[in-house]
C-alpha cells in the first residue's frame, strides 16, 4: 500500500538570502520540466536548468522606458511547448518572450499586451486550443485574453472589484461544484498569515507557506479526505512570496522576500530496481521512472487516476504497471505511454519483439496495445505463442498521406492452425485473407508496410503472400534463414550455400544471389549501410547489400521520384534494376509524372513509349500554349486519351473521344488495334452513316483471317441465325450455337402459325448437329443434358407441322402430346396449352380437356403468386411421365384472352358432361399396370425405348432403326412415314423401302 504522506527533502539552495529586503517576484517551472524561471527582485528573469543550475538570464523591460523600471513582476507563466515566457507587469504590460528550446538562444519579445491599468495575475491554458492565448486579470476587476497571433486582447469578463487572490489563516477545501468540503483553521498568533500556496500537478498535496515554514497537505484516497502532512521549517525566511511545483510533481521551488530560492525534492516513495532504474512516486498515480546510467527520464502515469501498485522493466527498455483495473505500458526510447483497461490474473505473458506493440498473452487471447494509445489495438483468439509465428504491423507513412493516395495500415498474421494463417485488419476488425497450407508452417512475417507476408513451412519452403492481388508465389525451395530489411521492402534469405537478395519484391523472379560459406545470423542495418553477417566459423564475415537499391523502395515511398531515378542512374542495368525502373515508371505515369516516366523508359530501352510521350508532352504544351497559360494542358481531353490508351485503357480513351463528338478517333483507335468489333459498336451507338460498309469490312476480314465465332456473333447480332449457327458450328463452338436456338431466339415463337415465312428445315437440322456435336465435344452435362431437352422439344413442334404437311395428323397429335415430359425446360403452361390446343383442333375433345383444364390448374396457381405445383392435384396425370412438382414462373406466357377462351370452352364442356376426360392408357406389360399410352415410363418403373416416328414408346410389336443414326422407331409406324416422308425424321438422310426388323 503506498503511503500518502509526502515526503519533502531539501534538495538545492538557488539564490541566497540578502540582508535586506529583496523580495523573489515570480517562480514558474517549463511544462517539458527542463527549464526554471525565476524573477528576482531586479525584475530579471533567471533560468535554470532541472538540475538548480544556472544556465541563462535576462531582463524584463518596462511598458514605457521613460519611467524606468518602476515596475513589480505580478505573474510568469511557459507557454504550453515551453519556447515562450508570458510575464505581467503592475504597469500595466503583459510581454511575451521567445526564449527557445536550446540554452542560449537570443530573447526578444514576441508580442505585447499593454493595459490602462495594473496588471494582477497571469495564465497560460495548456489546451490545444489555449495555446495561442495568455489570459491575464486587471486591478479594474477585467479578465482578459491576448491573442498571439493577432497581437491583440479582448475582454472575457468584468466587474467592480480587482482579481487578486487574498488568504486568512483559515484553509477551506472546495469541490468543483462550489461545495464547501473541508476546513482547517490556523490561528493568526500562532500559524501567520499565508502568503503563498501550490497544488502539485496531481492535485492531491497543497503547499501553504507563511512566515517562516511551509506545510503539505495531503488528500486520503481511501478516507477521501485532506491530512495534515509535513511541515518544512526555514528560520528566518521572513515569508514566503512565490511557489511553484515541478510538472511532474517531484521538485517543489520556493522564493522568499529576502531573495532566498530554494528547491525541494518531493516524493510518497523512491526506490531502485537492479541497480538500473530508479522510481519515484511523486502521487498515487503518477512514477517517475530515471535510468541511472544516462539520466534520462519519463513521467508514468494514469490518465485515469488509480493508483499504480507495481512497476516493471523488460529488456531495459519497455515499462509495465498495474492499476486496479487498467494495464500501463511503456517505451523508454519512444517515450510513448499507453493505458488500456485490464483485469489482472496474474498469469499474464508480455513479448516485446515489435517497437510498436506490446503483445499480452492470457487466456488463450492475443492482446495487442500499441505504444502511445490509449485502447487496445485488437484481440484475436489465437493458442499460438511463438512470436516467429505472430507478426504485428503498424504503417503510418509520413507526408500527406490523404493526398498520395496511402493509408495507415495497421495489420496482424497469425496462425489459427499449424496450416492456416489467418490476416486482420485491426484498424476496422475484418479479415482480409486466409491462407491455406498443405504442411505445418514454422515462421510467418509481415513486410513494414504491411501490404506483403513471408512464411516459411517445415520443408523449409518459402512463400510470399500478396495481400493486395491476395495472391502467392514461391520464393524458394529451401530455406534456412529469412528475413525483411528493416524498413524496407528488401528480403534477404539463405538457400544452403546461397545469399538471395530481392530488392524489388513485386517482382519475385528478379532476385540476386551471393555464394556464402556459413549460417546467416542477422541483417545490420545503420551508419548508411545495410550489412548480411554470416557466421563462417572461426569468423563472423559482413556482406554488405547494396544501399542505393534499398533507399530506392524507401524514396519511392515518400513519393521523391527524382531521387529514385538519381539513385538508379547510377547502378548498372541488371534484371533487378530493370524491374525498379519499371515499377518507378508506372507510379510516375499514374501520378502524371510524365518527364519521370519518359526517363524510365528511355533507360529501358523502350524507345516506342518514350516517343508517345514526348508526343504528349509536345501536345500539352501546344495545349497550353493556346489556352494562353490558364492551363498546364495535360487536362485537355486528346491528351488525357493519349494517356489512357499509352495505359492500355482503350474504354476510357473511347469515352473521352465520344464524349467529345471525336467518334472517328475512337473507331480509327479500335481499327488500329484490330478491334474492329469494338468500332462497330461504337459506329452503331452513335449512328455513323457508313455503318453498313464497315459491317461487311469486318465480315470479310473475320472470315479471311478464320475468326468463325466472331463472325457467328456479328451475324447473331444482325437477327441472321442460320448463318450464325453454321459459323459457330465452323468455329467449333457448337453450345454457341445451341444457345441461338433453345435460349431466346426459336422455342418462344413455337408453334409457329400457318401463313408464317420463317421455315424451320435448316434449324431442325443444325439443332440437331449441335446437340450431337456438345455430347461428344466434352462439354459440361448440365448443358448437353439442357440442350437435349431443347432438341425434343424443337423436334416435336418441327415435326408436327412437318407430319401435317404430309397428312399424318394422328402422329402430329402424338409428338404434341409428349410436350409436358421436358417441365421445367419449357414453360408448364405453355407444354399443356400447345399439347392441350394440338389435341383439340385434332377432333380429340376428351384428351383436350385433361391438357387444357390442366392448363388452367397451372395459370391460377400462377395468378396466385405461388412457386411451384405442389398444390395442384395430379390424379389425372398419375399414369404419365410427366413431372408431378415443377416451379412456377411469375407471369403466364399465354396471352390473356386466349386463357378466356380455353376457359369457357372447358366450362362448357363440363356442364354438358359428355365427355370422358381421362388420357389413354395401356398396359405394362412388364409391370401389369396402366400407363398413359405416350409415356416412355410406366407408373411401376418400367422403360421404353422412344419411337423415331411419333414419340410415343415402343410397347411390343416390331422394331426397326435408322440406317444413319440408328434411332429406334415402331416397325408399322416407320414404314408409314418413310412412304411419304423419304427421309428420317432426325438425322434427315434418305431411307429405302427395304424395311428392317
Amino acid at each position: 500500500m503506498l503511503s500518502t504522506t509526502m515526503q519533502v527533502r531539501h534538495y538545492k539552495t538557488l539564490m541566497a538570502a540578502q540582508p535586506g529586503l529583496s523580495r523573489t517576484q515570480a517562480v514558474c517551472w517549463s511544462p517539458n520540466n527542463k527549464r526554471l524561471a525565476v524573477a528576482d527582485n531586479n525584475r530579471v528573469v533567471n533560468l535554470y536548468d532541472e538540475l538548480g543550475e544556472r544556465r541563462d538570464r535576462f531582463p524584463t523591460k518596462a511598458a514605457d522606458g521613460k519611467n524606468g523600471k518602476s515596475f513589480v513582476i505580478r505573474g510568469m507563466m511557459f507557454s504550453p511547448d515551453s519556447s515562450r515566457i508570458a510575464i505581467a507587469q503592475s504597469d500595466g504590460l503583459v510581454a511575451v518572450y521567445r526564449i527557445g528550446v536550446e540554452w542560449g538562444e537570443k530573447k526578444a519579445i514576441c508580442s505585447k499586451f499593454p493595459q490602462n491599468c495594473q496588471v494582477t495575475c497571469l495564465c497560460w491554458p495548456s489546451t490545444s486550443q489555449g495555446v495561442e492565448l495568455v489570459v491575464f486579470g486587471t486591478i479594474e476587476g477585467k479578465v482578459k485574453v491576448g491573442i498571439l497571433k493577432a497581437n491583440k486582447s479582448q475582454t472575457l469578463c468584468a466587474h467592480d472589484h480587482a482579481v487578486v487572490s487574498l488568504a486568512s489563516s483559515p484553509i477551506t477545501f472546495y469541490d468543483r461544484n462550489g461545495q464547501k468540503v473541508q476546513n482547517f483553521d490556523y490561528k493568526v498568533d500562532e500559524e501567520g498569515e499565508f502568503t503563498a500556496g501550490s497544488f502539485n500537478p496531481s492535485g492531491q498535496t497543497v503547499a501553504i507557506a507563511s512566515s517562516d515554514k511551509f506545510r503539505l497537505l495531503d488528500f486520503n484516497l481511501r478516507s477521501r479526505k485532506w491530512e495534515e502532512g509535513t511541515v518544512v521549517k526555514l528560520p528566518n525566511s521572513c515569508c514566503f512570496s512565490a511557489m511553484s511545483w515541478k510538472y511532474d510533481g517531484s521538485r517543489l521551488v520556493t522564493g522568499t522576500l529576502t531573495g532566498a530560492v530554494d528547491m525541494f525534492d518531493t516524493c510518497l516513495k523512491r526506490y531502485r530496481l537492479r541497480g538500473a532504474f530508479e522510481f519515484t512516486y511523486v502521487s498515487h498515480n503518477q512514477v517517475i521512472v530515471k535510468r541511472l546510467v544516462t539520466g534520462s527520464r519519463i513521467v508514468l502515469r494514469s490518465n485515469l487516476g488509480y493508483e499504480v501498485q507495481r512497476v516493471n522493466v523488460h529488456q531495459d527498455r519497455y515499462l509495465v504497471a498495474y492499476t486496479s483495473t487498467t494495464l500501463l505500458v511503456g517505451d523508454l526510447i519512444s517515450c510513448k505511454l499507453s493505458e488500456v483497461p485490464w483485469q489482472l490474473s496474474g498469469r499474464e505473458r508480455f513479448v516485446f519483439d515489435n517497437p510498436q506493440v506490446c503483445m499480452v498473452f492470457a487466456s488463450g487471447e492475443l492482446c495487442l496495445i500499441e505504444y502511445g494509445r490509449n485502447e487496445l489495438l485488437g484481440t484475436c483468439r489465437t493458442e499460438e505463442r511463438n512470436a516467429h509465428r505472430i507478426s504485428v504491423r503498424v504503417y503510418e507513412p509520413s507526408g500527406n498521406v490523404e493526398n498520395d493516395g496511402r493509408q495507415v495500415r495497421k495489420f496482424i498474421a497469425y496462425l489459427i492452425d499449424r496450416q492456416t494463417i489467418q490476416i486482420d485488419d485491426l484498424g476496422s476488425g475484418i479479415a482480409v485473407a486466409r491462407v491455406s497450407h498443405q504442411c505445418r508452417i514454422d515462421w510467418l512475417e509481415l513486410n513494414y508496410r504491411a501490404n506483403k507476408l513471408l512464411f516459411r513451412d517445415k520443408q523449409h519452403q518459402l512463400f510470399l503472400y500478396d495481400l493486395e492481388e491476395q495472391s502467392r508465389c514461391t520464393l524458394l525451395n529451401y530455406c534456412t534463414y529469412v528475413q525483411w530489411v528493416p524498413c524496407s521492402e528488401v528480403v534477404v534469405a539463405q538457400n544452403r550455400v546461397e545469399l538471395c537478395v530481392w530488392y524489388s519484391i513485386n517482382s519475385p523472379d528478379r532476385v540476386a544471389v551471393v555464394p556464402i560459406k556459413g549460417e546467416v545470423e542477422g541483417i545490420e542495418r545503420g551508419n548508411g549501410k545495410t550489412e548480411v553477417i554470416v557466421d563462417e566459423g572461426v569468423n563472423a564475415v559482413a556482406y554488405a547489400l547494396d544501399e542505393a537499391l534499398i533507399e530506392f523502395g524507401t524514396t519511392m515511398e515518400d513519393h521523391d521520384y527524382n531521387k529514385a531515378c538519381d539513385l538508379l542512374d547510377h547502378i548498372a542495368l541488371t534484371p533487378e534494376t530493370e524491374a525498379m525502373w519499371s515499377n518507378l515508371a508506372a507510379v510516375a505515369l499514374q501520378e502524371m509524372k510524365l518527364h519521370i516516366a519518359q526517363r524510365c523508359y528511355a533507360a529501358l530501352g523502350d524507345m516506342a513509349k518514350v516517343n508517345a510521350l514526348n508526343r504528349i508532352n509536345e501536345l500539352a504544351a501546344e495545349v497550353a500554349l493556346t489556352s494562353g497559360g490558364i492551363s498546364n494542358g495535360y487536362d485537355h481531353y486528346l491528351v488525357r486519351a493519349e494517356l489512357s490508351m499509352l495505359n492500355k485503357e482503350y474504354k476510357q480513351a473511347e469515352q473521352l473521344f465520344t464524349e467529345n463528338a471525336k467518334i472517328e478517333e475512337a473507331m480509327s483507335m479500335w481499327e488500329e488495334l484490330n478491334r474492329f468489333d469494338e468500332s462497330i459498336s461504337v459506329a452503331e451507338a452513335r449512328g455513323w452513316p457508313d455503318l453498313a460498309n464497315k459491317r461487311t469490312r469486318y465480315y470479310d476480314w473475320l472470315m479471311e483471317t478464320g475468326q468463325f465465332e466472331k463472325a457467328g456473333e456479328q451475324k447473331e447480332r444482325e437477327g441472321k441465325f442460320i448463318d450464325a449457327i453454321n459459323l459457330y458450328l465452323r468455329g467449333g463452338t457448337p453450345a454457341r450455337a445451341a444457345n441461338v436456338i433453345s435460349v431466346e431466339r426459336i422455342l418462344p415463337l413455337l408453334p409457329l402459325p400457318a401463313d408464317s415465312n420463317l421455315k424451320l428445315d435448316r434449324f431442325h437440322s443444325s439443332f440437331i448437329a449441335v446437340t450431337e456435336s456438345m455430347s461428344k465435344s466434352g462439354q459440361k452435362p448440365e448443358d448437353v443434358t439442357k440442350a437435349k431437352a431443347f432438341m425434343h422439344i424443337f423436334h416435336a413442334y418441327y415435326m408436327a407441322t412437318h407430319m401435317r404437311e404430309l397428312s399424318l395428323d394422328d402422329y402430329a397429335l402424338k409428338l404434341m402430346l409428349g410436350l409436358p415430359r421436358w417441365i421445367p425446360h419449357i414453360a408448364p403452361e405453355k407444354a399443356f396449352y400447345d399439347a392441350g390446343m394440338a389435341a383439340r383442333n385434332a377432333g380429340n375433345d376428351a384428351i383436350a380437356f385433361c391438357y387444357l383444364n390442366r392448363f388452367l390448374d397451372i395459370c391460377e396457381r400462377i395468378e396466385d403468386g405461388a412457386t411451384d405445383t405442389s398444390a395442384i392435384d395430379n390424379v389425372d396425370f398419375d399414369c404419365t411421365d410427366f413431372p408431378k412438382k415443377y416451379p412456377l414462373p411469375k407471369t403466364s406466357s399465354i396471352d390473356k384472352a386466349s386463357e378466356e377462351e380455353v376457359n369457357r370452352w372447358v366450362l362448357a364442356n363440363s356442364i354438358e358432361n359428355n365427355l370422358d376426360p381421362r388420357l389413354p392408357t395401356i398396359t405394362d406389360p412388364q409391370g401389369q399396370v396402366d400407363m398413359f399410352e405416350g409415356a416412355l415410363q410406366s407408373p411401376a418403373g418400367s422403360t421404353f425405348p422412344e419411337c423415331a416416328v411419333t414419340g410415343y414408346p415402343i410397347v411390343g410389336g416390331g422394331l426397326t432403326k435408322c440406317q444413319e443414326c440408328q434411332r429406334p422407331a415402331n416397325q408399322d409406324d416407320w414404314n408409314r412415314y418413310i412412304l411419304v416422308g423419304k427421309n428420317c425424321p432426325w438425322c434427315g438422310s434418305p431411307q429405302s423401302h427395304t424395311f428392317h426388323a
